[in-house]
């Protein structure tokens, strides 16, 4: 019994404070089913988040809908979301389009996938409270803009996106 209290006081504190404690659900996400092309037979198959209706702040992006492999996020699908604090996007993920997260003010953390090749135009653009992007070794090309006006980006993350050939302003 006093277990059970004390559960139910964390939680309450947890909303109180604002954290959303309920994880995202795959009806969060809008979605296109990407069919592949026939003649280019390596074309991914799969799902393409087209937005996110959800309310948790902090959102692990899931490998699968439906049953069907998430390949790509589509430009501007999180674009103006105020709640969202951190983004993990999946391994399954080989695309992010243009400005997909631009202006989400309150996001701090980004955790990009492990293949992704390249960050697309604007795709961090005004997120001014972005501290921290783990950008992984397969990019090999950042869009100018990708991350202007991200002025709390640390000195690592910064280093870390320069390297990889950006060239714009935080």
């Amino acid at each position: 019994m006093k277990r059970t209290k004390i559960v139910g006081v964390l939680v309450l504190l947890m909303i109180a404070a604002g954290t959303n404690v309920f994880a995202q659900t795959e009806s969060d996400f809008t979605v296109w089913k990407h069919p592949g092309v026939a003649k280019h037979p390596t074309t991914d198959f799969g799902t393409v988040i087209t937005g996110y209706a959800g309310s948790a702040r902090v959102v692990t992006i899931p490998a699968t809908i439906n049953g069907s492999p998430v390949i790509g996020i589509e430009d501007y699908a999180f674009a103006g979301n105020t709640n969202i604090t951190s983004v993990v996007i999946p391994d399954s993920v080989k695309n992010l389009g243009d400005y997909v997260f631009q202006n989400c003010t309150a996001l701090a953390s980004v955790t990009l996938p492990a293949y992704l090749k390249k960050i697309d135009n604007g795709a961090f653009s005004g997120c001014t409270s972005l501290k921290t992007v783990a950008v992984p070794n397969s990019v090999t090309k950042i869009e100018n803009w990708a991350f202007a006006s991200c002025p709390a980006l640390n000195a690592a993350s910064q280093t870390a996106v320069r390297s990889r050939g950006y060239t714009g302003t935080f």
